[in-house]
């Protein structure tokens, strides 16, 4: 499987999961030579994970842990439940 770099590219996912993506693949190429076409799902349910992760990162960085809720209450970002069921 030479085209799971492509499988995971930027253009699919964020260039941060890509990069963590083709870490883990080149890693696990050194580890067992080759992969197994079985452990494909399994990649792919990563690939969506940390992606969810890091959209989850980048809103909380950018909105904070509070938000604006209705009737002028304040309430928690929603994104922080991804972190507390991790």
């Amino acid at each position: 499987m030479t085209n799971l770099k492509e499988r995971y590219s930027a253009e699919k996912y964020g260039e941060r999961t890509a990069e963590t993506m083709g870490f883990l693949i080149d890693s696990m190429y050194k580890t067992f030579i080759d992969i197994d076409p079985a452990w494909i799902a399994s990649l792919d349910q990563l690939a969506m994970d940390y992606e969810m992760l890091y959209q989850a990162y980048d809103d909380i960085k950018a909105n904070g842990n509070i938000t604006p809720a209705s009737r002028e209450r304040l309430s928690r970002n929603p994104s922080i439940g991804l972190f507390l069921n991790c």
